[in-house]
């Protein structure tokens, strides 16, 4: 152990991935980083599915939507 990490910043993923938490194990929850994620389909694809399918994808993507906006405000 050569005491080189003190703190890093980024994803948990990264933190967990490169074992971060090993040299620096304490953690602030800043909510200074958001990600991100896009639901896309094709126009012709999205068109060719029935009516109910596609109000189950907009109503998904909506409602996760409305999640990520409520998780940046914590």
């Amino acid at each position: 152990m050569q005491g080189v990490v003190d703190a890093m910043e980024g994803p948990f993923d990264t933190l967990l991935g490169m074992k971060f938490y090993e040299p620096a194990p304490n953690i602030s929850l800043t909510n200074h980083l958001l990600t991100a994620a896009s639901v896309s389909i094709n126009d012709k694809k999205f068109a060719g599915l029935p009516k109910d399918l596609q109000d189950v994808l907009v109503g998904a993507a909506k409602g996760r939507w409305r999640l990520f906006q409520q998780d940046g405000h914590r």
